[in-house]
């Protein structure tokens, strides 16, 4: 999902003191790889870089600790 260009994203994060990394992707080609079919999509992908668990949708603080538990 793209919602402005990097400048703007850059700006957004810095406004809202967001410090996580944000891939600018306008023409989609990252999500469409990872397949990526709706936002929030979290991966979590284990040391050898293989995907553990994916997660579509909102996820609780909570849920996603669990989730980087388990995937050890």
């Amino acid at each position: 999902m793209q919602s402005g260009d990097e400048r703007e994203l850059t700006k957004y994060l810095q406004t809202q003191s967001l410090a996580f990394p944000v891939i600018s992707d306008p023409q989609s080609r990252i999500a469409n790889t990872w397949g990526v079919k709706g936002v929030p999509t979290v991966y979590v992908l284990d040391t050898q870089g293989n995907i553990r668990f994916v997660s579509v949708g909102y996820t609780t603080l909570l849920g996603l600790k669990a989730r980087l538990w388990l995937a050890e």
